[in-house]
């Protein structure tokens, strides 16, 4: 490991550079244990770029790619650059979000090269720069505090390119940017991912709000996919959450460049008797989109056990027309009754044990028979009582009144 020096340092004992080296661990130390979230990251690019002569204020660009997702607790920049006459160059860094920091403007006279480590703890300035560096490994060996403060970039979000951007202002001296080093300290971000478990009342897969209802107390587990959405073998559980009031769910503090595996425990006792799963379960491959901390809607549907049909009673000229039979959902005071055909009668009136007894306009019944429309009649209506318990669901009706047995929008 080489530990920078400041170049005002010329000479060294072995006792004082085992005190440098001491107390550069102990500057670790304190700065991770400051904040227990925070982690190093380090970029470098090596590939050779060259300055093209007296073209300021144009630029070139050596660009340094960060994958990585986080916040800039602190950043410290190495260059090693050949050029003859320091005072030349002017040298900045841009990040991804624009943020342009000075890190040397014309500074140094007629010595040359750069190898600098910049820092803004240290106490020397690049003001002070005054002598010729060697450019040979090893690399960034003079510590300096830049023109302007790094910690201009302290907060934002390093993904993206970031330029080291240089501009020579005079003829005849050329050379290039052999190497640029970014040292990090920061948080990497976080992500929250939610949804929801739900009755599907009509198995359409969505869920229709006002209209199905969430389940209590179901447990969905989350898994680190290690982005092998077909290999469960090497995936890692993170954590287990039962579903909140209104069947709500939510993980937070997730890696955002990892993906994920949501399961959705079918056998809960929580869940209503018969219910099935009827959407995608697992959830795979899910994934925070780039420059987002928040997936919402990773839902699950449960269907409802649908396997009886009631038959209507409506005239033969309608056909068999039926419903399945969901419990907790009828219409009118009773429960329907199962059928496998319909039963065919004049104003509707056959099935008396869904329609009330003894008949639907007496006294305890729950299934009027529709009024006569008069001629000068404006308006036109019925009641009827729906009865649901711990499902949702909707009543649809229309008036034939052309009798062409559809409905005509």
């Amino acid at each position: 490991m080489k530990t920078p020096m400041p170049e005002s340092l010329s000479t060294v004992g072995s006792c004082a550079f085992m005190l440098q080296v001491l107390l550069a661990l102990l500057l670790v130390t304190f700065v991770f244990g400051s904040n227990a979230h925070a982690a190093a990251f380090t970029y470098e690019n090596t590939t050779v770029k060259a300055i093209p002569d007296n073209t300021c204020p144009t630029y070139a660009a050596v660009t340094i790619p960060v994958a990585d997702n986080f916040t800039v607790n602190d950043l410290n920049v190495g260059i090693n650059i050949t050029h003859t006459y320091h005072a030349d160059l002017s040298i900045r860094l841009k990040s991804p979000l624009g943020t342009t920091v000075a890190l040397s403007t014309g500074v140094g006279g007629s010595s040359d090269n750069f190898d600098i480590l910049f820092d803004d703890s240290n106490a020397t300035s690049i003001t002070s720069l005054s002598s010729t560096h060697n450019t040979a490994s090893p690399y960034y060996e003079n510590l300096f505090r830049p023109a302007s403060p790094l910690s201009a970039f302290n907060g934002e979000n390093v993904q993206g390119n970031w330029s080291l951007e240089v501009c020579d202002s005079a003829n005849s001296d050329t050379g290039s940017v052999n190497r640029v080093r970014l040292d990090f300290t920061g948080n990497p971000v976080t992500g929250t991912l939610s949804g929801l478990v739900y009755m599907d009342s009509d198995s359409d897969n969505s869920f229709d709000a006002g209209d199905e209802s969430g389940i209590d107390s179901i447990k969905v587990s989350l898994y680190d996919e290690n982005f092998t959405p077909n290999n469960t073998a090497d995936d890692i559980w993170l954590a287990d959450t039962d579903t909140a009031g209104g069947g709500t769910y939510s993980f937070s503090g997730l890696d955002t460049d990892k993906t994920y595996r949501i399961l959705v425990n079918t056998a809960d006792t929580s869940l209503p008797a018969g219910a099935a799963i009827g959407t995608t379960n697992p959830l795979t491959l899910v994934a925070f989109p780039v420059g987002t901390t928040d997936i919402t809607g990773k839902d699950f549907g449960f269907d409802p056990v649908i396997t009886d049909k009631d038959f209507g009673d409506a005239p033969a000229t309608y056909g068999d027309a039926s419903h399945y039979i969901v419990a907790g959902i009828h219409l009118g005071n009773y429960d329907p009754d199962a059928e496998t055909a319909s039963h065919y009668s004049f104003n509707a009136r056959a099935d008396l044990f869904d329609d009330g007894v003894p008949s639907q306009n007496a006294p305890g019944a729950y299934i009027p028979l529709f009024p006569v429309l008069q001629m000068t009649d404006n308006t036109y209506s019925a009641s009827f009582k729906v009865t649901t318990t711990g499902t949702a669901g909707k009543l649809y009706g229309w008036i034939d009144f052309d009798q062409k047995r559809h409905i005509r929008g």
